[in-house]
């Protein structure tokens, strides 16, 4: 766990690339992870434009088995609201972004 810790404190801010994700986002974060809060994971969603946050209760860093099925749960939303998406093609590349603004989900 320490290496995890010291990496994280040694990556750059990525709070301003962040700005430029255009895809639909779903923030996941555990309320009780013991390297990283819940309120990195609320700043990482607010620096997404189509992103949602949703915090797993009881949940650490890792993703252990009890919370699979709401993990799934979620997930499965978010994939099935991304087929109301509108699609943009700039040349080659296509972007999707959601039709409607999102809130937190479950909180």
């Amino acid at each position: 766990m320490n290496r995890q810790v010291c990496a994280t404190y040694a990556a750059p801010d990525r709070r301003t690339a962040l700005s430029d994700v255009a895809a639909p986002t779903l923030v996941l974060h555990g309320s009780e992870d013991p390297l990283i809060g819940p309120e990195a994971g609320r700043e990482v969603a607010d620096a997404i434009a189509a992103a949602r946050f949703h915090v797993i209760e009881g949940l650490g860093h890792g993703v252990l088995q009890p919370a699979w099925h709401e993990l799934a749960e979620l997930i499965g939303e978010h994939a099935e609201r991304g087929r109301t998406t509108s699609t943009r093609v700039f040349g080659a590349r296509t972007t999707t972004r959601w039709t409607e603004p999102w809130h937190d989900i479950g909180k």
